[in-house]
């Protein structure tokens, strides 16, 4: 029991990396284009988001249409390899 103890610790690094093969890396909301119906800085408005821009791991930026009229606020990106 003491030596599986020991390899506790890889749960975690292992964890990762089978995140990262499956979804890609995190990014989170950067900048948003949206259609505002005329009240702009209306806070209470309703919004229909037209493309999002998200930032990620060594500050790369991806830039892609609206889900459904909403921007999430963390998506995950699969690198060009993957």
């Amino acid at each position: 029991m003491k030596i599986a103890a020991l390899f506790l610790w890889l749960i975690v690094p292992l964890g990762g990396y089978a995140i990262y093969t499956s979804y890609g890396t995190p990014h989170v909301i950067w900048e948003y284009s949206f259609r505002d119906n005329g009240a702009r800085y209306d806070p209470f408005a309703p919004k229909h988001y037209t493309s999002c821009t998200y930032l990620g791991w060594g500050l790369r930026t991806m830039r892609v249409p609206d889900k459904g009229g909403s921007c999430p606020l963390v998506r995950f990106f699969k690198g060009p390899g993957q």
